[in-house]
C-alpha cells in the first residue's frame, strides 16, 4: 500500500548560498562507509561543478571535491566510491570517470566517449558499469579498457544487488532491466507500474529495489514484486537508501537535496 510522508520527516539541503549545505544543479548521489550524503553538483553557469560530502541531519559540508584545468567544464553527473573510499566521478563535460580521493587528487582517468548523461555504478572488483542515455549500458575493466556493452532504449540510470546483477532504469521502455555482471538479460519487471523511472537503488542489503517514479518512490522485492510506494514532495531524480530506511533524493523540481525520515 501506498505512503505519505509527512512534511516535517523530509530534510531538504539548501540551495544558492542559503545554508549550510549549498547545492546548485544536484544530479547523483550515493551514501558513504560514514553514512554521509556523497552528491555530484553539476554546478552554475560557465562555472565548475562540484562533489560535495555532507551529514544527513545537519547538512554539513565535509568535504568539496572539483576540477580546474580540464578541456571541458568539470560537469559531474554521478559519483559512487569504491572500497577503499576513492571517488569515482562521471564527469559530463569531459566524457570521463575520474578516480580521486577526497583532495581531488587523480588517480585515474577512464576515457567513456561520447555518452550522453552518464551514470555509473562499481562492481566487486572495481569494474565499471555505464549507463549512457543514448542506448546503451558499458562495461569498463578496474584497468579502464571497455570490456563489452549492450543496447538499452534510453537507460536513465544503474545500480548493483547483492548478487552482482545489474538493475538498469529505462525511461523509454517503462520497466526495470536485470542484467548479469556479462550484461545478459535475466529478466525485466514492473511495466504495468512504472511511468518514468528515473533513479534507481537497492537497500543496505542490496535486495529491495528503489525506483524514483513520477512524484514518488516505488519499491520493489529482489524479484520485481512491487511491494508499496512513497509519495513525496517535488520529482525524485536520482537515489540512494540508508541501512536504517531513509531514503535521500536529488529533486529534479527545484534542485535541492532532500532526506525522508520514514
Amino acid at each position: 500500500m501506498a505512503g505519505i510522508v509527512p512534511k516535517d520527516t523530509v530534510r531538504n539541503f539548501s540551495r544558492h548560498g542559503n545554508g549550510p549545505g549549498e547545492f546548485w544543479d544536484p544530479r547523483g548521489l550515493t551514501i558513504n562507509q560514514n553514512r554521509q550524503v556523497v552528491v555530484s553538483d553539476n554546478g552554475p553557469g560557465d562555472k565548475p561543478g562540484s562533489v560535495k560530502t555532507v551529514t544527513a541531519d545537519t547538512a554539513q559540508i565535509i568535504s568539496t571535491i572539483t576540477f580546474h584545468g580540464l578541456p571541458n567544464i568539470f560537469r559531474p553527473r554521478d559519483v559512487k566510491m569504491s572500497k577503499n573510499n576513492l571517488y569515482y566521478i562521471a564527469d559530463n563535460g569531459n566524457k570521463c570517470i575520474l578516480v580521486c580521493d577526497a583532495k581531488s587528487r587523480l588517480k585515474q582517468i577512464i576515457y567513456i566517449g561520447e555518452v550522453n548523461s552518464p551514470q555509473i555504478c562499481l562492481g566487486p572488483d572495481n569494474t565499471v558499469f555505464v549507463a549512457d542515455y543514448n542506448g546503451r549500458v558499458i562495461k569498463y575493466s578496474k584497468a579502464g579498457e571497455m570490456i563489452s556493452s549492450k543496447q538499452l532504449s534510453k537507460p536513465y540510470d544503474l545500480t548493483m544487488n547483492s548478487k552482482y546483477q545489474l538493475i538498469v532504469s529505462c525511461e523509454d521502455e517503462h520497466c526495470i532491466y536485470v542484467l548479469d555482471s556479462n550484461l545478459n538479460t535475466l529478466h525485466t519487471f514492473g511495466h504495468e507500474h512504472l511511468v518514468e523511472p528515473c533513479g534507481v537503488s537497492v537497500d543496505a542489503i542490496g535486495e529491495n529495489i528503489y525506483v524514483a517514479d513520477e512524484n514518488k518512490v516505488k519499491i520493489f522485492s529482489a524479484q520485481g514484486e512491487y511491494l508499496t510506494d512513497v509519495t513525496v514532495d517535488g520529482k525524485p531524480n536520482f537515489i540512494a537508501v540508508f541501512a536504517d530506511g531513509r531514503i535521500v533524493y536529488t529533486d529534479y523540481s527545484d534542485r535541492t537535496v532532500r532526506v525522508i525520515y520514514t
